[in-house]
């Protein structure tokens, strides 16, 4: 989080500086639309099926149900989008697409980690209404290229705000999570929006519960081939005052489709709240032309089409056609219509003779009495109009009907008598006895009977229960049928007698029971309880139920109000009751008045509280409080017996809990003589804890707090945090005296306030307090001595070695290392020779005398300790063996020393290394004096130096005369160039600043470690404001911090995109040993500067990203970056 906010930090203070000067983009030109759909517009599309994660549903949305999202049609942009987790937009699907984007982010507070696992930040497909997009998060960029852009500049964010930035919506106070993982820190992804539309920064990609972040999709649209320019149309749901769309306050939405259109089902699953009141009428849409349902399919719909969500107000009949009728058969049918009611119903022509409509309800009926076929024009009216459709009906002739009639009415006029279970007792039995009827009412063989039952209930005979019993019946209709002609009787019924029960019936029984029962008198010992009462009595009852009253159940219940007791009597169903005055007899006991007397007393006892210095133990408590009560009733004949409901023992003060915890002893008393005993309520009695009187566990803490102050510690060179911690702990320790002993002390570092909190406890009590220490580290010794080593390995003499002295690698290597050796002096600093490259001497032949000569161009590596420097490249000559059989050659001497090729460079970047102190940074100023203002001079460097310690046979010489005569660089001194001093960030900004041409600079200083007024105060505001190079999270810039070769190779790399320069160039890395060493911040540009001829190896194929760079390797790529 805390490199989160640093470049959140950096972000504003960019964003402040230059926001109002930007203009507004232009857009692209050339691009050609890829619908004829005109971009701007809003559009929505149902989201609520997509499972978005996230902490809640943004409230700002229309429809939190995400059933109605409203999106801007972008149209068509050129850019990238990437499909994969570390994928670099370079490798992304990039070219012409047009999107959807959402006009608000849907979920608030989604990880981005939660939001890819989901599948929406690399895409899904969503298909809606024949259009097949792909769902997902917008690119935007792995880095901040401008205060309100992102890079690369073809990212679609950028690209939708270059077209039309209010395109982008609803962005303020509000972060939208992007596809790309943040270049410089690879655990954070990218976000845009909150402060201005085109403000980018980045955060955790696990950053949970922050509702200032959100998942703001876009739509791709990925089907265009198949959908055609023209493809594209759209259509408006309109709920008028009938509703709204969703959950919200949304009356009117327009969505997308292609192709032919299905209407929707007007439901709450579908997103449309009805609300007008209940009609008949069906329900759909209406066109202002026509009137549709959902679930029609619409075609040819004409695009930007208005439904309006109603029930149908039109007339519409939906009877599709008439049922034949038949010749002096009875005939009904209803036609039927939708539309607003009521609707009238009539003929444009006459029915068939016999026939009627009703018009109120449609129905058509009669007896049509001719044959034949009649078409008919039916008529269905309303309020708002009328339908008018032919319909035919015909009526078809019979023969047989009359014969079936008859049959009929002789069915129904025959008499159908009553029968007895005794002479029909089954179903069967029952219809057979009715078919026989029925046939011989009909008396024709030609005609077909059948009797279909409608129900049979079978009768019960009577019991003691139902003397009577239950009478049966068989409901019956007759079909009469002959050829295709039947008719059906209305039902018939014959009852069917039960056969009735003769002997004592359960009502005689209660009865008889009833009259059995008379007062009388129990009785029961002294004591008993109403239940033993009640009991006695029924004994009683139940010795009178004889004879016919045997068998019924008597209950008998004592009646309070009245003091009798009322006996329920039963038997079967049948039921009754009667009320005895019983005469209760019971003894008396004497003790009762005694017991009484003494609850009494023990109830009224008073029962003071004790100490726990009194009584320690349960039991003791307890014998304190037998003795109270057996004075308080004081009757040796009365048993006391005290029962313990509860006891809390009282706990003892301590350090940690002072006043200690009361104790208490909860109780009941219950006294008894001969049989009698009662209890009393529950008594209570409270047991004082004793105090603790020493030192507490909250005082030991507080006076530890006290004793805290803030100091020094000391560790040595390369201490950890953790060993940092470590001393300060100790410290600590060390004050935990007097009060304050025993008390535990944790020391954990604060990196954010970079002071110490202390975190105190003892016991219970805790407490905490921050220390501000000062940590003095001891320096590394061995870094003096390297560098004394390689400055001494760069002085010394490598003269140029001959055919027959330079045999081989191995010998020109052993041959180096000694001199080197020899002038490092220093048999604790290891000498490793690097070789760069070695081309092998031609030894003269008769037809070239004077041979070829050969080089070997290397570094030296000098090492002690944790510490190695590397030199610049020294080439040494190796002169050819010449062909003196016919003599010496001419030419001149062979060999000589000569220029290295390459040299290490520095970078840019974010670079770590703690705050320096103010001041001036070590090394001098970059340039001499003022410069003028102009750009260096390109082209071929201008030889020429008055340093003394650069001389015209160092591989650096004309780089330093370049730099010096184009005001770039000077020396520390008039007469002293320094080349091997390492260079520092202010001297680098500086150095940009003049090859810019000293731009004129505004704005405040932020960096607390940046004096007003110095020679590099305008360059870093320059720099820092262009996003060239940026500061720490402290506030503060790290002047005096040394610059390494990567670092200075992105510095240069930013320079070039900040002049608009050619930065295609790119080189091969993969033959560099150390290439994984290269930050992947650095990658691009480390590419680049190979690419260009900047930079090369430093020997052993190693490019060494990390190392620092020199005054003389600074020289020397400035002088190639601006000559080519």
């Amino acid at each position: 989080m805390k490199e989160i906010r640093k470049r959140i930090f950096s972000l504003l203070l960019a964003a402040v500086l230059v926001l109002a000067m930007l203009p507004l983009p232009a857009r692209a030109a050339g691009l050609v639309e890829q619908f004829s759909l005109t971009p701007g517009g809003t559009y929505y599309f149902d989201l609520s099926d997509q499972d978005i994660p996230g902490l809640m549903v943004n409230s700002s949305l229309p429809d939190i149900s995400l059933k109605w999202v409203p999106f801007t049609y972008v149209g068509t942009i050129n850019a990238y989008s990437i499909d994969a987790l570390g994928m670099a937009p370079s490798s992304g699907r990039s070219g012409d697409r047009s999107l959807f984007v959402a006009d608000y982010n849907v979920t608030l507070a989604p990880s981005w980690g939660v939001l890819q696992t989901a599948g929406l930040i690399f895409g899904k497909n969503y298909s809606r209404n024949g259009v097949l997009y792909n769902l997902r998060a917008l690119s935007v960029g792995n880095e901040r290229s401008s205060a309100i852009s992102g890079a690369p500049a073809n990212n679609e964010w950028d690209q939708i705000k270059n077209k039309n930035e209010n395109y982008l919506k609803n962005w303020n106070a509000k972060w939208s999570w992007g596809q790309e993982i943040d270049l410089l820190f690879s655990d954070n992804s990218a976000v845009r929006g909150n402060f201005d539309v085109g403000v980018w920064a980045s955060f955790s990609r696990n950053n949970l519960n922050d509702p200032s972040i959100g998942f703001r999709p876009v739509l791709e649209i990925m089907n265009v081939g198949a959908l055609g320019r023209n493809g594209l149309k759209t259509v408006t749901y309109d709920m008028g005052s009938n509703g709204t769309l969703g959950n919200g306050q949304l009356t009117s939405a327009t969505v997308v489709y292609s192709g032919t259109l299905t209407l929707p089902q007007i439901t709450p699953q579908n997103g449309f709240q009805f609300t007008a009141p209940q009609q008949s009428a069906a329900l759909g849409w209406f066109d202002g032309i026509g009137f549709r349902t959902g679930g029609s399919p619409v075609p040819n719909l004409p695009t930007g089409t208005i439904f309006t969500a109603c029930y149908n107000p039109y007339p519409f009949i939906t009877t599709e056609s008439l049922p034949d009728g038949t010749e002096n058969t009875s005939y009904s049918y209803t036609l039927t219509a939708d539309g607003q009611t009521p609707i009238t119903w009539s003929m444009l022509n006459d029915l068939p003779e016999g026939l009627s409509l009703n018009q109120d309800t449609g129905v058509i009926s009669g007896t049509p009495v001719q044959s034949g076929t009649t078409n008919l024009d039916v008529k269905a009216t309303n309020a708002l109009g009328n339908n008018i459709q032919t319909h035919t009906l015909t009526i078809k002739p019979d023969p047989n009907i009359a014969v079936v009639a008859a049959a009929k009415t002789a069915v129904e006029n025959a008499a159908y008598p009553a029968t007895t279970q005794a002479a029909h007792g089954t179903e069967s039995v029952v219809k057979g006895y009715v078919e026989n009827r029925v046939k011989a009412a009909v008396n024709n063989s030609d005609v077909t009977v059948t009797v279909d039952k409608v129900s049979y209930a079978p009768p019960a005979a009577g019991d003691a229960e139902s003397p009577i019993g239950s009478d049966g019946s068989y409901i019956f209709t007759v079909t009469v049928a002959k050829g295709s002609q039947s008719q059906t009787t209305a039902q018939k019924t014959i009852a069917i007698t039960a056969t009735p029960f003769t002997g004592v019936t359960h009502v005689q029984a209660v009865a008889a029971a009833k009259v059995a029962l008379v007062d009388g008198s129990v009785d029961v010992p002294f004591g008993a309880s109403q239940t033993d009462k009640t009991a006695a009595v029924q004994s009683y009852v139940n010795g009178l139920l004889t004879g016919d009253a045997a068998g019924v159940t008597a209950a008998v219940f004592y009646n309070s109000g009245t003091g009798n007791y009322d006996v329920a009597l039963s038997k079967g169903s049948a039921s009754d009751s009667k009320t005895l005055a019983m005469t209760v007899n019971e003894s008396a006991d004497p003790d009762i008045a005694i017991v009484g007397t003494a609850k009494a007393a023990a109830d009224n006892a008073a029962y003071p509280g004790i100490t726990q210095a009194e009584y320690s133990n349960e039991a003791g408590v307890k014998s304190y409080v037998e003795d109270l009560v057996e004075a308080a009733v004081n009757n040796n004949d009365v048993a006391v017996t005290v029962t313990k409901a509860g006891f809390t023992a009282p706990i003892a003060g301590d350090a940690d809990n002072p006043q200690g915890t009361d104790g208490s002893y909860t109780f009941t008393v219950t006294v008894a003589k001969g049989s009698q005993n009662q209890t009393t309520a529950l008594k209570a009695i409270v047991i004082t804890a004793t105090p603790f009187t020493g030192l507490s566990n909250a005082q030991a803490v507080a006076a530890a707090k006290a004793a805290l102050v803030d100091g020094s510690v000391d560790v040595p060179f390369g201490a950890s945090q953790t060993d940092k911690a470590a001393a300060v702990q100790s410290y600590v320790n060390g004050l935990l005296t007097g009060d304050a002993a025993g008390v535990t002390a944790v020391v954990s570092y604060n990196s954010g306030t970079d002071n110490y909190d202390v975190a105190l406890s003892k016991g219970s009590a805790s407490d905490s307090k921050t220390l501000a220490m000062t940590v003095n580290e001891s320096a590394d010794p061995d870094i003096a001595i390297v560098v004394e080593a390689k400055t001494a390995a760069e002085g010394a003499s490598y003269s140029t070695m001959t055919q027959e002295e330079a045999t081989s690698e191995s010998v020109i290597e052993t041959a180096l290392k000694a001199i080197a050796e020899a002038a490092v002096k220093n048999g604790n600093v290891a000498v490793t020779i690097n070789k760069v490259s070695y081309t092998s001497p031609i030894a003269g032949t008769s037809a070239n005398r004077s041979g070829t000569d050969g080089s070997y161009v290397f570094t030296i590596t000098v090492t002690k300790g944790a510490q190695s420097q590397t030199t610049g490249q020294i080439k040494v000559n190796i002169s050819a063996t010449v062909d003196t059989s016919r003599g010496t050659p001419g030419g001149g001497t062979p060999g000589g020393g000569g220029t290295p090729s390459g040299g290490g460079t520095p970078g840019s970047g974010i670079p770590g290394g703690s705050t320096p102190s103010s001041g001036t940074p070590r090394g001098g100023t970059p340039g001499g004096g003022t410069p003028g203002g102009s750009t260096p001079s390109s082209g071929t460097p201008v030889s020429g130096s008055s340093f003394a310690d650069v001389d015209k046979k160092d591989w650096f010489f004309d780089a330093v005369a370049y730099v010096r005569q184009n005001g770039l660089m000077s020396g520390i001194s008039e007469t002293t160039f320094s080349p091997h001093l390492t260079a520092n960030r202010a001297m680098i900004v500086t150095v940009l600043y003049r090859m810019a041409g000293n731009p004129h600079v505004t704005g405040e200083n932020t960096f607390t470690d940046v004096p007003s007024g110095t020679w590099y105060t305008d360059a870093i505001k320059w720099a820092t404001q262009n996003g060239i190079v940026s500061g720490y999270g402290n506030n503060s810039f790290g002047i005096d911090d040394a610059v390494t070769r990567e670092q200075l190779v992105a510095l240069l790399y930013r320079y070039a995109q900040y002049k608009n320069l050619d930065i295609t160039a790119t080189g091969d890395l993969s033959g560099f040993a150390d290439k994984d060493k290269i930050s992947a911040w650095a990658t691009d540009a480390m590419k680049w500067a190979v690419g260009k001829g900047l930079i090369s190896g430093k020997g052993n194929g190693n490019l060494d990203p990390s190392g620092t760079a020199t005054r003389a390797e600074i020289a020397a790529i400035l002088m190639r970056f601006l000559i080519q």
